[in-house]
This record gives C-alpha cells, structure tokens and sequence, in this order.
C-alpha cells in the first residue's frame, strides 16, 4: 500500500508541478498536456463511477422491496387460501354428517 500511496503522491506532485507551469505562461509540452487530461479523465471518471454504484445500489434495494412485497402479497393469498380451504373442508364434513344422518 506504501507504494500506490507514493505512486499517488508522486501524482499529485507532478500536476500541481504542470499547474504552477501554466499558472507562469511557460511552455508545455504535448506529454504535459496529454497527461493532465489524462489525470482529469480519471478523476470523471472515478467520480462517475461512484455515482453510478450510488445509483445501482439504490435501485438494488428498490428492487429488494418490491419483490420483498410482491412475497408477502404472495404469503398473504396463500394464508387466504388456506382459510378458506379449511372453511369448505369443515362445510363439506357438516354436509356429509347431515346425509349419513338421515
């Protein structure tokens, strides 16, 4: 981890180094140029990329609810039918009593 630290300072070092060149006028080079776009690129890019993940996480959880609720909806019915399942069975052993009965 030592050396992405140094590797990322060394970084830092080298654009402020090219900032303070174009904040005096001096020439640049087509590296320098290229370079510091390259640099601000990344930066987009792994700005972007944590918004994204921001969003993709969100719309996992949303997700989540919606098929955590599509479920209990599911469980409800099934509960539903099971009631009414158990009503007709006891309707259906009543009616069958009575014709044994007579």
């Amino acid at each position: 981890m030592v050396e992405l630290t140094t590797v990322s300072e060394a970084i830092g070092k080298f654009v402020e180094t090219l900032i303070e060149k174009f904040k005096r006028g001096e020439k640049h080079s087509s590296e320098d140029y290229l370079f510091l776009t390259l640099y601000y690129l990344s930066r987009e890019i792994k700005e972007n990329k944590e918004e994204v993940k921001e969003y993709i996480d969100r719309r996992i959880d949303d997700l989540k609810a919606y098929v955590d609720k599509g479920f209990e909806n599911t469980n409800k019915r099934i509960d539903d039918l099971k009631s009414d399942i158990k009503e007709i069975k006891s309707d259906i052993r009543t009616v069958i009593e009575i014709l044994t009965k007579k």
